[in-house]
């Protein structure tokens, strides 16, 4: 009988303590997998902020190499970037300036974006006359005129620093500043055109960015209820960690306040060109903040999330590193236990008092009612044994008067029957091969037939089933269309998101005659309705066009892209367009790639299951190692061309278990264009 009691007891202890610490393992996970998430997100969207930036100053570079920029000339100049300002809000002013000290600016009011501003300088011919204009677009008032200025575009950091930019890195970043104008923390970014050497003008084309709105982004970010998003940005000299983008908070819900807040230094004292004075964390008055800043440096600053405390409260935080020019900004994520806890507390502690009280009967009952549990707990031992020998038949049944050894019969003959279930697994592993086999399926059987082109793919799932994809389509219009895909994670889930990404894709390509930004718009808002939280698909969609040898390629958020040049030897590795499918809707997507395709260029798609294969020692197979197989191999057939990847792949890798999906689709010009 003691040894009865003993063995409830410290079942019940070990079935609390499970409970427990199960528990704060799924607090744990929660808590780390939505700071992961929102890092994510916030990291494609300040991918997509700098990045529309850096494309609109080169495009500004080829403008001035066809001699179409006159800084002298407004009208002509407003004409071509009114319209850039207005498609991209982040974006609050532009200039363009010369060696000879001539400069247009246009400036849109940060507060009232209907308000815009000239400032027209030429500092060799005027000396310290500007000519000033600001309209209104939307009542059409005007006031323009000369004043004066003691301004120079060439003293400006920007031209300066613009004039050391290359052709491998083409477009220069200043640290967080103070604009010369609005007297607004930014970012500007610039890049240069010299002429030809018979008149050798240089032509500067910069762009500001206002850092509120980053701040705009974070401060609407709903991480949970009491989480919060922020963004940071690293000093390279003292290593201070000053906020850029704003947590979701009551005091931030309008322009002005965050314009207020980000503006550590008065306008009135801000000097421009010098560093931008922006407040540090424990500014904000936050405390979450402050302790999850605090509690990451302590730690060194750690790549994986960390617990911390704030007033007696569990919290976690996570910091994401993102690089931008000479610029880092981290990307910070705090979200309070208490989002999850409460409904797990409440259920262990119900389980916790349910555990407790079987006890307590269980320990009464069987010191007060020995004698009759004995015969049928020796008949249930029996049982057992017959059980422990894989006789899992019904048993003669066991009759008695008390309650809890008819309920204990009741568990054994449970037990029994969950022990037949696990026969049914292998039933499961059968089901799971079909499932496999019909993913082959949907996956294309042969090679299209596109003039002037060789493509092929390949897939290789992790599980038996994966969240890869590839495929490719002839359109109406004699066209191929292709995409590659990849959905965060691997397994049966993924798998039946592929599954309804080929059907939406294939529903959107049409006749093949619409855009291809808006067969991705139409196909990001299917996607968007049917997508669970916290999935997402990464995917490149382009056109083979056999008529005039070119590929239109898009990329939504999946990169990096490899085009092998062959006449060159050049390889190009090129980032993603636009936020991955599925996070969010009403996306405007850029315009397709325009890839024109000499015999032997090659195009290498492939998902980061090949470039992040580690061996034992934690290795990856690098992106760097996959662009020297590509130089090396550029001349292979597509299809040998991917097996011979994968062995690479696989002799890297030594044996190690397969990670994550692995799928490649390349696409090779072959002949000269008929």
């Amino acid at each position: 009988m003691t040894d009865l009691v003993v063995l409830l007891a410290f079942t019940g202890a070990v079935i609390l303590i499970a409970t427990w610490i199960t528990g704060a393992e799924t607090i744990e996970q929660l808590s780390t997998s939505l700071i992961e998430r929102t890092a994510l997100r916030t990291e494609g969207q300040l991918q997509s902020f700098f990045g529309t930036v850096r494309k609109q100053v080169l495009v500004g570079q080829g403008w001035a190499a066809t001699d179409i920029l006159d800084a002298t000339d407004y009208e002509a100049m407003n004409k071509l970037f009114v319209p850039i300002l207005e498609q991209h809000p982040q974006l609050s002013s532009m200039m363009v300036a010369n060696s000879n000290g001539a400069e247009y600016l246009l400036l849109r009011d940060p507060v009232d974006p209907h308000v815009w501003s000239n400032r027209i300088v030429q500092a060799d011919a005027w000396g310290k006359r500007v000519y000033n204009r600001e309209w209104n677009s939307e009542t059409g008032q005007l006031v323009e005129g000369f004043d004066t200025l003691d301004y120079d575009p060439r003293k400006r950091i920007w031209f300066q620093r613009a004039l050391d930019t290359t052709t491998a890195e083409p477009v220069y970043w200043t640290k967080p500043v103070i604009f010369y104008v609005t007297k607004d923390p930014g970012i500007t970014a610039s890049t240069q055109w010299v002429g030809p050497s018979e008149s050798p003008l240089t032509t500067v084309v910069a762009y500001d960015l206002l850092l509120m709105d980053i701040s705009r982004f974070t401060t609407n970010l709903n991480v949970s209820k009491h989480g919060k998003a922020f963004v940071m940005v690293e000093d390279n000299e003292t290593g201070e960690l000053n906020v850029v983008g704003l947590p979701r908070d009551a005091g931030f819900q309008s322009a002005e306040a965050i314009r207020d807040t980000l503006t550590f230094v008065p306008p009135d004292a801000a000097v421009a060109d010098t560093a931008a004075q922006l407040p540090p964390a424990d500014s904000l008055h936050i405390p979450a903040l402050t302790a999850a800043t605090q509690a990451w440096k302590t730690h060194g600053q750690p790549d994986d999330p960390l617990p911390f405390s704030v007033d007696g409260e569990n919290w976690w935080a996570g910091f994401r590193l993102f690089q931008q020019g000479p610029n880092r900004f981290w990307i910070g994520v705090v979200v309070p236990e208490q989002d999850f806890s409460a409904g797990i507390r409440r259920q262990q502690i119900l389980l916790i008092g349910l555990v407790i009280g079987v006890l307590l009967i269980g320990m009464i009952r069987a010191v007060t009612l020995s004698r009759r549990f004995s015969t049928p707990i020796v008949a249930l031992v029996r049982q057992s044994e017959r059980i422990s020998r894989g006789d899992l038949e019904p048993q003669t049944p066991i009759v008695s008067e008390v309650e809890e050894i008819r309920r204990l019969a009741e568990a054994h003959d449970n037990m029994r029957e969950g022990l037949k279930s696990v026969i049914k697994l292998e039933k499961l592993e059968r089901d799971l091969d079909i499932a496999r086999e019909i993913q082959l399926g949907l996956l294309p059987q042969q090679s299209p037939q596109t003039p002037e082109f060789e493509i092929a793919g390949w897939n290789r799932p992790a599980d038996k089933t994966g969240g890869d994809y590839y495929d490719w389509l002839v359109l109406p219009n004699g066209k191929t269309l292709f995409t590659l895909a990849d959905v965060a994670g691997h397994g049966i889930g993924p798998a039946l998101i592929v599954s309804v990404y080929r059907a939406y894709m294939r529903a959107t390509a049409g006749d093949g005659t619409g855009a291809l930004n808006d067969v991705i718009g139409r196909l990001n808002e299917l996607l968007c309705v049917d997508m669970p939280e916290g999935r997402f698909i990464t995917a490149v969609v382009g056109v083979v066009r056999s008529e005039d040898c070119r590929v239109e390629l898009l990329s939504a958020g999946h990169a990096p892209m490899f085009f092998y040049e062959s006449a060159t030897a050049t390889l190009h590795n090129w980032e993603a367009d636009d936020l991955p499918l599925g996070i969010t809707g009403g996306l405007t997507f850029n315009d397709a790639r325009q890839i024109p395709f000499a015999p032997g260029d090659t195009l290498v798609l492939t998902t980061d299951g090949f470039f992040e294969a580690t061996n034992s020692a934690d290795e990856p197979y690098g992106i760097e190692t996959l662009e020297q197989f590509i130089r090396d191999h550029h001349s292979l057939p597509p299809d040998e061309f991917i097996q011979r990847l994968y062995q690479d792949v696989e002799k890297h890798v030594a044996g190690e278990v397969q990670a994550d999906d692995l799928t490649a689709l390349v696409i090779k010009r072959t002949t000269n264009p008929g």
